[in-house]
């Protein structure tokens, strides 16, 4: 539900946007905490709007984590 929701303010906004904390568990139950910078780009063989999204693993600067 955060990842559309975030997904669909980068969409309203035309703007890069930052999710911090976003908690994330593999299919195996290891655990992860991610920072998720969201950025539109238009896409040159569309026209449309696209999103670029990059993850950063915050796990082990997260203190309940480690």
């Amino acid at each position: 539900e955060l990842v559309k929701k975030s997904d669909e303010q980068v969409f309203s906004s035309q703007k890069k946007t930052v999710v911090k904390n976003q908690h994330f568990t593999t299919p195996n139950g290891k655990m992860y905490v991610l920072e998720t910078i969201k950025v539109p780009f238009v896409n040159d063989v569309t026209g449309e709007t696209n999103i670029l999204g990059v993850s950063i693993d915050q796990t082990e600067k997260t203190p309940s984590y480690q």
